[in-house]
């Protein structure tokens, strides 16, 4: 039996992120959980996802979004889907108590190419990301 000219589609799903902080007994001290709804269906999911790194008792967390950020009831947020020429860098910043609070980097139409943030490389205080449209290419350097 045949399937006649069916074509199979992957779908890559980049969703909700968790941050947790264990007290020194090893116990849940607080779990945080960043709404987070982007899929792709090419194989280059270099420009959803995340990097996260700590920076003096901070944890910092850099993704793309869309324009519009989503509101949830109990004074939650979505961070949603973006088109990878099509997106908005954000920097989420989580205190050591689990509050967050998030900023745009960059707009899309401030740049002239979109940013690999599952692919930031961290040296000491900075975040480096490669953007790419094309042949065209950006280096971007985020200081914390």
């Amino acid at each position: 039996m045949g399937f006649g000219n069916s074509t199979a589609k992957v779908d890559y799903n980049f969703d909700d992120i968790v941050i947790a902080k264990l007290n020194a007994d090893g116990n849940l001290a607080w779990a945080r959980n960043i709404n987070k709804k982007q899929a792709t269906i090419d194989d280059d999911n270099s420009f959803i996802s995340f990097t996260s790194t700590i920076n003096k008792g901070k944890n910092y967390i850099f993704i793309n979004t869309k324009d519009k950020i989503k509101k949830l009831k109990n004074d939650r947020i979505e961070f949603g889907q973006i088109r990878k020429n099509k997106s908005n860098l954000n920097i989420i910043q989580v205190d050591a108590n689990g509050n967050f609070e998030y900023k745009e980097i960059l707009d899309d139409e401030e740049n002239a190419v979109p940013f690999m943030v599952a692919k930031g490389v961290i040296i000491d205080n900075s975040v480096y990301f490669l953007g790419r449209r094309g042949s065209e290419k950006q280096l971007l350097k985020v200081t914390l």
